[in-house]
């Protein structure tokens, strides 16, 4: 994928507004880069493990985010667990999401399924 060289992944919705979750963090997560993402986060926390992305609405600015990523970076065990944990939220269910017709959705939904599984049996899969 084409964001697997990086260790984050902006992953920032064109609106913040409640219930709008698009394909962005889906790719992220794709590509085994940590995403930084902006948007719905009480949705996107629902879903994904918050301790496997970075979430910008818990910083105070994006100074502050961008020094956290930064001490990241130094700490390369920090950042490797971080990759570690599981991409999903404990009883999350994505494919809820799927309305009839976006096929899309489902299809992120399985391969995160997949990633997950070979995560949790040693490693990514891709």
């Amino acid at each position: 994928p084409l964001y697997s060289q990086y260790n984050f992944v902006m992953a920032m919705e064109n609106s913040q507004k409640p219930g709008y979750v698009s394909e962005k963090i889906f790719n992220a997560f794709n590509s085994g880069a940590i995403p930084i993402y902006w948007g719905d986060s009480e949705v996107v926390n629902g879903i994904f493990n918050s301790k496997a992305y970075i979430d910008l609405s818990q910083y105070k600015s994006f100074a502050a985010a961008v020094q956290h990523l930064n001490e990241l970076v130094q700490d390369q065990e920090k950042l490797a667990q971080i990759k570690m944990e599981p991409i999903l939220a404990e009883n999350a269910k994505p494919w809820s999401l799927v309305v009839a017709g976006e096929g899309y959705l489902a299809q992120h939904a399985a391969k995160l399924r997949q990633l997950y599984d070979a995560k949790v049996k040693g490693g990514w899969s891709l």
